[in-house]
């Protein structure tokens, strides 16, 4: 039987495990459920620009709208706030 790769989101993954901080208290942080960061960390969901934004608050721009939506921010805009 095969085992199917398991898709993470790598730049979301990446902090949380550098911060060693847990999905259910980044969602506290954020003010949303644990299910639905749990969506974002396996690319059920796609984060919002409203929610990459509120991150990269939350998170002191240590992981910023442009790590998590490089597709709408570019590092240019990024770095304009």
């Amino acid at each position: 039987m095969r085992k199917h790769k398991q898709h993470k989101h790598k730049e979301l993954a990446a902090f949380l495990e550098r911060e060693n901080l847990s999905q259910a208290a980044l969602a506290e942080r954020l003010s949303v459920s644990r299910s639905l960061v749990n969506q974002w960390m396996d690319l059920r969901t796609r984060i919002t620009a409203e929610y990459a934004m509120k991150i990269e608050q939350v998170t002191k721009g240590r992981l910023t709208r442009a790590d998590l939506r490089p597709d709408i921010f570019s590092e240019s805009v990024a770095s304009e706030s």
